[in-house]
């Protein structure tokens, strides 16, 4: 969108500085919102207030460099398998093209995951709130892709009122929208679950699961407006990436069911006649 408006009249190298300063600056704007978003829920929650600002700023300040490694090592999948080793990884650390959501979440995630043990803070808790503000978080860094004008989708065209319009199809507006709508459906899910005032562990990790079902499908999708190519089975790297999300989410609601179903142990004093 923005390089159509500036192109006519900003020059490289200029011009791609100011698309990556409103892609980059989007997607820090969105990992700041999330952090945000996500202190005030588990503060809310009671969580030891220090521990919970030392996590949140460790993990705020890796995201986006660890998201970035993540993103471009995956890249290495769309290449055939005798071609991967170290250096085909060290070229697209350094000068890979791509850099995906889906895989920029995998080393965050991990990082994230080490340091709430280390702080001891609640895993099941932190990766719930954590994904419920995730596709809020998203919105707002595909806010970035749509003015940048990346991620657009096949051509359209469109007769309306024997005037024929032509256009990319802007994918990053529909994901904008759709991660806003998970987003809502996941809060009506994580205030039934935490806002009971009830300290059961009851339904604790269903929202991370809905949230890898609710995405993958949404994603699987929009790949079919996508410009992406496949690369296995008719598949495109992103459709393998939500086939993995759809079946680690629908295990993980089964463990939380037969979790819930299994009986507590119960420490009731007994008193001997």
């Amino acid at each position: 969108m923005l390089y159509g408006l500036l192109s006519g009249t900003v020059d490289f190298p200029l011009l791609g500085w100011i698309l990556n300063g409103v892609y980059y600056g989007l997607i820090i704007a969105a990992i700041a919102s999330t952090a945000a978003l996500f202190y005030n829920a588990m503060t809310r929650a009671g969580s030891d207030p220090f521990r919970l600002r030392v996590f949140v700023i460790l993990s705020s300040v890796m995201a986006l460099p660890l998201g970035i490694i993540s993103s471009r090592i995956a890249n290495i999948f769309y290449f055939p398998p005798d071609q991967w080793g170290f250096s085909l990884i060290m070229q697209q650390l350094t000068a890979g093209p791509l850099e995906t959501f889906h895989a920029s979440l995998i080393l965050p995630l991990g990082f994230i995951a080490v340091i709430a043990v280390i702080l001891k803070l609640r895993l099941s808790m932190v990766t719930d709130t954590l994904f419920l503000y995730l596709p809020a978080g998203h919105a707002i860094g595909r806010t970035g892709c749509l003015l940048a004008g990346c991620c657009w989708g096949h051509p359209v065209t469109l007769s309306v009122f024997g005037r024929t319009f032509s256009f990319n199809n802007p994918v990053p507006l529909y994901e904008i929208v759709l991660n806003l709508f998970l987003f809502i459906l996941l809060r009506f899910q994580y205030h039934r679950i935490y806002s009971s005032g009830s300290h059961s562990s009851k339904g604790r990790g269903r929202i991370t699961a809905f949230y890898l079902i609710g995405y993958g499908v949404l994603r699987m999708g929009l790949e079919l407006l996508r410009k992406e190519k496949a690369v296995g089975w008719g598949l495109t790297l992103a459709q393998w990436g939500m086939t993995g999300f759809i079946f680690a989410g629908l295990t993980g609601l089964l463990i939380i069911y037969l979790h819930d179903r299994l009986p507590k142990p119960c420490y009731c004093d007994t008193q001997t006649p």
